[in-house]
């Protein structure tokens, strides 16, 4: 019997009783196999109880996590964790400890018979934990805005946050740019000033501190973006003699960023198909333009076309020892 249930044969367990003994045998024995059992002999005589406890030994349960990381730095940290619920009907004699690279699959002992709930692990190598990637868009002339990927490495305590750092290319020191750890990988950094050049770098922050920084970026130079400006607006012919055209227009709607610092006028035959343009520059703003030594009955075609700084003529020149060539070219931006 155990407790109040008589047992009888099953699967896993057999009885066998001989005139002079009695037998049970468990196979495949669980620790709920364990306990205490009684058993009952009877004769005309009377009867007898004898109890025997029977101790199921089997391996012990997980060790309560999770497990707690302090002390951490460059190469050591402590562990600590709480013994298991169950112990397999036996005391724990000592604790295991492993250990593996998040890139690997292989663990490794650290000590194998740890005593204590408690270990400090010695000789580990320094992991990356830097943020990557880090990259500069958007820029203008007073913000600019970063974005970055997360670190490889989180020294063993989730990332709370980062810290942006900006570096002005005419100063020595690296300043803080956010008062507040962002949470997020981008982060828009304002109060640059106009024509200054930066450079930035981002580090990752957890409860342990703030980890190393990124690389820093390449210099960018606070700026608004400038593109091509647009055509000229109503572009018309308003007087013309046997020999001269006066062009007329408006300025392009949108100036690419930058002030208009110049026109392109061009013009050739309606023969001409395929021919170059005979190109003329304007002065800077005027917006009206005197087409002079055109032929009498000639039909004529003409465009305008805005430009920026460092529009022009230029010249190149070649010297040797016998001499000096020169060659003009005109660049429009």
């Amino acid at each position: 019997m155990k407790g109040e249930l008589e047992l009888v044969n099953t699967v896993c367990r057999d009885i066998k009783n001989t005139p002079s003994k009695a037998f049970i045998s468990v196979k495949e024995a669980k620790l709920l196999d364990g306990g205490q059992y009684t058993l009952l002999l009877k004769n005309p005589g009377g009867e007898k109880v004898v109890h025997v406890n029977v101790v199921v030994l089997d391996k012990p349960g997980e060790s309560q996590g999770p497990i707690v990381v302090t002390g951490i730095n460059n190469d050591q940290c402590c562990l600590a964790w709480k013994p298991p619920l169950k112990d397999g009907g036996s005391t724990v004699s000592h604790y295991v400890v492993e250990r593996r690279e998040t890139s690997r699959l292989v663990w490794t002992v650290v000590d194998p018979k740890v005593e204590t709930t408690c270990l400090k692990v010695t000789k580990l190598l320094e992991g990356d934990d830097s943020p990557k990637n880090l990259e500069v868009s958007n820029i203008k002339k007073d913000s600019m805005v970063l974005n970055w990927e997360t670190p490889p490495e989180t020294g063993g305590s989730p990332i709370s946050g980062y810290i942006i750092e900006k570096h002005d290319k005419e100063g020595v020191r690296w300043t803080r740019c956010n008062r507040q750890a962002v949470t997020g990988l981008t982060f828009k950094v304002t109060g640059l000033l106009e024509s200054h050049i930066y450079e930035f770098r981002v580090a990752a922050e957890n409860a342990v501190g703030v980890g190393e920084p990124s690389s820093p970026t390449v210099f960018h130079k606070a700026v608004d973006p400038i593109f091509r400006p647009g055509p000229p607006l109503n572009p018309k012919v308003s007087d013309t003699t046997k020999s001269s055209a006066i062009l007329m227009w408006s300025k392009p709607v949108c100036d690419g960023g930058c002030e208009i610092q110049g026109y392109i006028v061009e013009c050739c035959t309606t023969t001409a198909s395929t021919g170059p343009l005979e190109t003329t520059e304007t002065d800077i703003g005027k917006t009206k333009f005197e087409v002079l030594n055109l032929k009498e009955h000639q039909a004529y075609r003409f465009r305008v076309c805005a430009c920026k700084d460092d529009f022009g003529k230029y010249s190149i020149t070649a010297n040797n020892a016998v001499g000096t060539v020169t060659e003009d070219l005109t660049v429009i931006i």
